[in-house]
């Protein structure tokens, strides 16, 4: 019997880092709101840690399960044949209410590595990839500052040479200097980071000029992780970026980064491989980050989100990966996806929309819902009656 598109139940999950109760958009998205409890993330996807649940005619089944069995019919033979059976992207929607750990994903090769060789650690063997998309004021910090801004800081907090005259690296060369920078920092007895971390937050609170908010970012970590937490003072050696209502960006692997706050869509390639350095309570693997990471300085890798051709109200956020292409479409609008063969995945933001074909009924969507259209059921028309929708498929 073929299998007709469903709605799909995301996950939850529940992380000190995320927002409060109702003002949480992943509660609200979800029609929950314990006021005690924090709203960090929700899922819509098959990871096998935490899969969505399809909602079938015939009962609920993990969604991941599913595609497993029948990957064929829902993913199409083109998806199908280069992912066998799986679901090769994850969407999510984010709360930050509080800084994420600073952190970085492996590429494929290492993700292969690290799985083999810690698997409770790194549960996948996949890389991940991933866009962000800002639905409010969205702060994170990114890569590595540009060569002469990591200089003048160590000018300004003079602490930080002690780390340089550590290393014998090249520090004419851009990213010797980062590196020597970074590393010794990362690899610093406690006590050293500990001095340095005081000096840095002593100068900056005697200061009679305006603090920077990265600089105002520092003191508020300091005060919550301390004196030895190496995430601290690296967050002075990053980038400080401010994305506002639906601009993006993209993190390829081994970037260093951490979210700050804001809400978000995210999409992924299917993987939860983090490689932590700091800010967190969770396992961390200093030594594997300070190996992997890109050591150039890395400007936000800002993506432009650009019309569909021939699709009113329809914007496409590509990624360089092969794994997603995340859509998103405004209302009122109604769209016709012609492509034959194409499966996609649904998200409704807000408003309200109606997906039909001639193969099947229609399914209406409400905030916080989203569905599976199987391959088979594609060409579709998308009605957008009002409100944002985001649309996921694979390139």
């Amino acid at each position: 019997m073929a299998i007709h598109p469903f709605k799909i139940k995301p996950v939850v999950k529940n992380y000190l880092w995320g927002t409060l109760g109702k003002q949480s958009l992943v509660a609200r998205l979800a029609g929950e709101g314990d006021p005690n409890q924090h709203y960090a993330e929700l899922w819509v996807g098959g990871h096998p840690q935490a899969s969505s649940i399809a909602t079938l005619s015939s009962g609920n089944t993990a969604l991941d399960e599913l595609i497993k069995a029948h990957g064929q019919e829902l993913l199409g033979e083109r998806v199908n044949t280069r992912f066998p059976g799986e679901l090769p992207f994850l969407f999510k929607i984010l709360s930050i209410q509080e800084p994420l750990s600073i952190q970085a994903h492996p590429d494929l090769t290492l993700a292969e590595e690290l799985h083999s060789r810690d698997s409770k650690n790194y549960p996948d063997k996949n890389h991940k990839p991933e866009i962000a998309i800002a639905l409010s004021e969205f702060k994170l910090l990114y890569g590595f500052r540009p060569l002469s801004e990591l200089v003048q800081l160590t000018q300004e907090h003079p602490e930080l040479n002690s780390l340089l005259n550590d290393s014998k690296a090249i520090l004419d060369e851009e990213g010797a200097f980062v590196e020597a920078l970074y590393s010794s920092l990362a690899l610093a007895e406690s006590e050293k980071l500990a001095v340095i971390t005081r000096a840095i937050a002593a100068r900056l609170t005697n200061s009679v000029s305006e603090l920077s908010e990265q600089e105002k970012l520092f003191i508020n970590l300091n005060s919550k992780f301390g004196d030895t937490d190496i995430g601290v003072v690296t967050s002075l050696l990053m980038n400080f970026v401010t994305l506002q209502p639906f601009e993006s960006i993209y993190t390829a692997p081994n970037i260093l980064h951490a979210y700050v706050s804001g809400e978000i869509v995210e999409c992924m390639a299917t993987s939860d491989n983090v490689v932590r350095g700091g800010l967190t309570p969770k396992f961390k693997d200093v030594s594997t980050l300070v190996a992997m990471l890109d050591y150039q300085a890395s400007l936000p890798n800002l993506v432009q989100a650009k019309q569909v051709p021939n699709q009113i109200n329809c914007l496409r956020y590509a990624a360089p990966v092969t794994e997603f292409c995340l859509e998103m479409l405004s209302g009122p609008s109604q769209i016709t996806f012609q492509r034959s063969q194409e499966f996609a995945i649904y998200f409704c933001l807000n408003g309200r929309v109606r997906i039909s074909s001639k193969a099947f009924s229609i399914i209406e969507l409400v905030a916080g819902e989203s569905c599976l259209v199987p391959a088979t059921y594609s060409p579709c028309l998308v009605e957008v009656i009002e409100g944002t929708i985001f649309r996921v498929v694979v390139p």
